[in-house]
């Protein structure tokens, strides 16, 4: 009730200070409010298009997430691609569809592998520094899928992609925009007996090269888009997102007795809604939600996957379902500055079945969440955007246990914008953020090791500062740098207490620092070059630790693309991805991978305008490298394909 009578306090003081002005315009799908200022550039943002997905082969979100500098990817046991952000892992990074959570409440993860690019417009990533308008857990920031609206009476676009190791990608859009309504129909599908390792493979027990063993996948993606304009201003839109699939899980190739493991079910449903409307002189935007995931893990006896008797094989299903809703308000104010309010709800729920017959155990939480923002305009070229915010977790259901009590946590972020001339611009970040633990990390059981469940824990917390500069020449070229410093306390990480058991642990300190440089050139129509290059110093500064180093993020990250416009016809496309410092944990300590470069370039020949046929090679050197121990990636593939739009 105290937390009830807060949020309505807020939302009265807020209320009275109404101006008479309209608030500004911004995409639909976005939390930051543009008003005054942009306030992308003053959170740090970075964003990602569909057209880089297409021009670079990243058939994927998670995939079109490294195209942007600060983050890298780790494809890890489970064969799910996660991410991290200028050392901040995805647990402590919240992932939005259109300002919707979709970010997994039991362990605070998504696998963007599953989430196709032909459903997006863009991707916007605020590292460190996201408004406190989004609500809980984005201590490392946010990452925000803004979905694709159509802005002609008929328009689409068909891609499909066969690969010489038996893999097909294809996607599809397709949608109509009317003078008061639009619709558009989405959707994708991946079909791969599994990839097909280096040459430089050297085989062993494990694996003996040729055809990654268990490494097959099937996903299917559909989403439905409808919205309206009405004539007397606003704009609302109801959507639904479906994910299914079912994938192996590659054998770890340094194991003597590694695991047979398959997700033979993984199915996620997302309906929402979101509505953009004035009252007065207040913009409102408000946003309901209801998310379900399902899957299947199953554990099997040995390699041929087709039987469960010995005593390490399981059938386990989880069941997760989320549902709330946000509320957002938005006025100019008088004069110079541009208030904002939100008010987010959130519950979940995770259900669990170890295996056939088992008991199911439940667990969940709610969240509550208010936070204010300001935008100022100080001078013509001074800018400054603060804000406050407020999180409130209340367990409900630990299995029949006894519930936690309450945790919350205050955060602010606040950011300063100079523009120095119309070419060259400089910002100054600092934010203090948390992330509470999740269901995984309190209470449930691991599956493959024993775990002791820990409800003790409490929020990491975090102080977040970023300097940087942006400078333009002409209109051939873009210059960004950025220098970063996090220090995170009462890190949470996974604990070996001795060979047989483990623990979620508050486990001191942490800090992130580095650099960040990205350039974009243009020489005329012909040429365009995008460098990326992110430097990382990422520390344990824990009393007991290991190591210093902390694993799954790497030193050094250069991404290289190129694109040549060969004719009006045809274009080339290349892209260098390399990596070096990243170390990885074992139950004794923390080792080094060794470091890789990967090379890929594409060919396009537009037969006629709407209609171009593309081929490829990804990895073109043949690399046998690594994202994590005894996991090798894929050798040399080709792919040839088509893309037609309308």
């Amino acid at each position: 009730m105290k937390m009830i009578g807060c949020l309505v306090l807020s939302l009265a003081v807020f209320c009275h200070c109404a101006g008479a002005e309209e608030a500004g315009s911004y995409h639909l799908g976005a939390i930051e409010v543009y008003g005054l200022i942009d306030p992308v550039a003053l959170s740090g943002a970075d964003e990602v298009f569909r057209e880089q997905a297409q021009t670079f082969e990243k058939n994927s979100v998670a995939d079109l997430l490294t195209l942007s500098p600060g983050i890298s990817m780790l494809i890890g046991g489970r064969n799910e691609k996660n991410f991290t952000i200028r050392g901040f892992d995805q647990r402590q990074v919240s992932v939005f569809l259109d300002g919707i959570p979709v970010t997994q409440a039991f362990d605070g993860y998504t696998d963007l592998g599953l989430f196709d690019t032909a459903l997006i417009d863009s991707v916007l990533i605020p590292k460190g520094h996201s408004s406190v308008l989004y609500g809980a857990n984005t201590m490392g920031g946010t990452v925000n899928l803004l979905s694709a609206r159509p802005e002609n009476p008929f328009e689409g676009n068909i891609r499909g992609r066969q690969g010489s190791d038996s893999r097909f990608d294809g996607n599809f859009s397709l949608g109509t925009r009317q003078e008061r309504f639009y619709a558009m129909l989405a959707g994708g599908l991946t079909d791969t007996d599994g990839y097909d390792l280096s040459d430089a493979y050297r085989e062993n027990a494990v694996e003996d090269g040729g055809r990654r063993e268990n490494s097959d996948q099937w996903k299917k993606t559909l989403y439905l888009k409808a919205g309206a304009t009405p004539a007397g201003g606003g704009e609302y839109f109801i959507a639904y997102n479906r994910i299914e699939g079912e994938w192996g899980m590659p054998l770890r190739t340094t194991l003597f007795r590694p695991r047979y493991w398959r997700y033979s079910d993984w199915d996620k449903n997302t309906l929402y809604g979101v509505g953009d409307f004035q009252i007065k002189a207040v913009a409102v935007r408000a946003r309901l939600f209801y998310d379900h995931a399902r899957n299947v893990l199953d554990s099997y006896d040995d390699e041929t996957y087709t039987t469960q008797t010995m005593g390490y094989a399981f059938h386990s299903t989880y069941e997760e379902t989320s549902y709330g809703g946000s509320l957002m308000l938005s006025l100019p104010g008088r004069g110079r500055h541009l208030p904002s309010l939100a008010l987010h709800y959130r519950e979940d729920t995770h259900e669990q079945q170890s295996d056939y017959a088992a008991s199911w155990e439940k667990y969940s939480s709610e969240t509550w969440s208010v936070g204010i923002e300001e935008q100022l305009k100080l001078t013509r070229a001074l800018s400054l955007q603060a804000g406050l915010g407020y999180d409130l977790v209340r367990p409900r259901h630990a299995n029949g246990g006894p519930l936690r009590d309450d945790a919350d946590a205050f955060n602010f972020s606040t950011g300063i914008n100079y523009s120095v001339d119309e070419t060259t611009r400089v910002h100054a970040l600092f934010s203090g953020k948390s992330r509470f633990p999740t269901l995984k990390e309190l209470y449930a059981e691991s599956l493959d090791r024993s775990k002791i469940p820990n409800p003790d824990l409490h929020e990491e917390t975090a102080l977040n500062v970023e300097i940087g500069a942006e400078k333009t020449f002409g209109d051939s070229l873009i210059v960004r740098t950025a220098l970063f410093y996090s220090r995170i306390e009462d890190l949470i990480a996974n604990v070996d207490i001795d060979a047989d058991t483990e623990q979620y642990r508050n486990i001191d300190s942490a800090e992130y620092r580095g650099l960040e440089f990205g350039l974009q050139a243009f020489v005329a129509e012909v040429h365009e070059l995008t460098l990326n290059y992110t430097y990382l110093d990422a520390r344990n500064t824990s009393a007991n630790k290991l190591s210093r180093h902390l694993p799954d993020r790497p030193s050094h990250t250069l991404t290289l693309g190129e694109l040549w416009n060969l004719t009006q016809a045809m274009s080339l496309a290349a892209l260098l991805r390399a990596e070096t410092g990243r170390y990885y944990q074992d139950w004794d300590g923390v080792y080094r991978l060794p470091g890789y470069a990967v090379f890929d370039l594409k060919a396009r020949y537009a037969v006629k305008e709407n209609f171009a046929l593309e081929a490829g090679v990804k990895n073109v050197f043949d690399r046998n490298y690594f994202l994590d121990i005894g996991l090798p990636r894929a050798g040399r593939t080709c792919f040839a394909g088509v893309n037609v739009t309308f």
